[in-house]
């Protein structure tokens, strides 16, 4: 693996984890998996862990960049990222956190367009550094139903 393609933007504690994962693509209708994650990274004051560099599995005729304008004036450019987040709470009170014996680390990001397998080993990495336990992945299709019935 490129060392680069993994970057872990803080340290991670001895403990274990349940990592929970969701990509925007083909199986998140409705963004319903990824809103599910975006809803917990939210409620439980998760900040980010790591991110994966997505040069090397994106195809950027389909995921592209996009500028956010701050004060009308200031530009950034938001590049697609797979981002990795978990709770900095280690006491017993923190929801999800140490107290409940596992960390819930969450993974939101875009599913790839090229090389899956090198993709799939930098989440194993993930899964391996946080020592995750339990690794749970969502997903959302829409019902395959003729127009003529009520969905």
């Amino acid at each position: 693996m490129d060392e680069h393609e993994l970057i872990w933007e803080r340290e991670w504690p001895a403990r274990t984890s349940i990592l929970v994962l969701a990509f925007a693509g083909y199986f998140d209708a409705g963004s319903a998996a990824t809103g599910a994650i975006d809803h917990l990274i939210e409620h439980t004051d998760a900040t980010r862990l790591a991110t994966i560099d997505g040069d090397a599995f994106f195809d950027a005729q389909q995921v592209r960049p996009h500028v956010v304008l701050e004060d009308g004036v200031t530009r950034t450019i938001v590049w697609p990222e797979n981002s990795v987040y978990a709770n900095d709470e280690t006491d017993a009170g923190a929801p999800f956190g140490h107290g409940a014996g596992r960390e819930l680390v969450l993974l939101s990001g875009i599913e790839p367009h090229y090389s899956w397998r090198r993709f799939a080993g930098l989440l194993i990495e993930v899964a391996e550094h946080t020592g995750a336990q339990v690794v749970i992945t969502l997903g959302a299709m829409p019902a395959q139903v003729p127009h003529s019935r009520m969905p």
